[in-house]
């Protein structure tokens, strides 16, 4: 060490290089940190990831059975909804004293739908954000329905064959889309549904029972929505 000192000495052999060691020692110091921050991060990300990936892949192993539960709410949603359009008298729905509540919503679905798309790629994120829209108004339109179909006084509300065929055409989108989406939550298919087609929608109408033959004017009503 005494060695060392005395080249740093006035008159030593270092004396005159001391500022530029000492920043040379800086920058080394400073690209030693960098590089241990960056392994840090890249750490950190990979870490993340994997998280990530495992909640991804074990959401993506119970959206089949989310699935089934948003079909069969679909499928009870439009029972109900054909029962109730079987009323109309002259184009509109009599008021009920009483009316038949709706289709209990499966509220677990949405909380299986939220971990798919916190942690799904954009594609499948933004389908199933569609998804989860499209309940929502579903939902709306139905709890908004049963306060119309009350009978009261202070009710100056009247609901038409018109509005219940478009509840059920909604009925038939939530079916239509969660159909599209089981080749995905299956494994089967990478790729990613966006929103039904006209002939999705009439494959979904057939198979919650609602022929042509039988329901002329939902069949017309689905040509005007596309």
């Amino acid at each position: 060490m005494s060695q060392i000192s005395e080249w740093f000495r006035i008159g030593g052999p270092l004396y005159n290089w001391q500022t530029l060691i000492a920043g040379g020692l800086a920058v080394g110091a400073a690209l030693v940190g960098g590089l241990f921050i960056n392994c840090q991060i890249r750490a950190t990300e990979r870490i993340e990831r994997d998280r990530r990936d495992r909640e991804f892949g074990a959401a993506r192993a119970a959206l089949p059975l989310t699935l089934n539960a948003l079909t069969l709410y679909a499928q009870e949603s439009c029972e109900h909804l054909r029962a109730i359009l079987l009323t109309r008298v002259d184009g509109a729905i009599p008021p009920q004293a009483d009316p038949k509540l709706p289709p209990e919503f499966p509220l677990r679905a949405v909380e299986d739908l939220r971990i798919m798309i916190a942690t799904a790629d954009a594609p499948v994120r933004d389908s199933l954000s569609q998804l989860v829209g499209h309940l929502q108004v579903e939902i709306a339109r139905l709890t908004s329905l049963m306060r119309d179909l009350r009978e009261s006084p202070n009710n100056n509300r009247v609901v038409t064959a018109l509005n219940i065929e478009d509840y059920i055409l909604d009925a038939a989108e939530t079916y239509a889309r969660c159909a599209a989406l089981f080749p995905l939550a299956r494994g089967s298919s990478d790729e990613v549904p966006g929103a039904p087609s006209r002939d999705a929608m009439e494959h979904a109408l057939r198979q919650l029972g609602l022929w042509s033959d039988e329901f002329p004017q939902v069949h017309a009503r689905l040509a005007q929505r596309y």
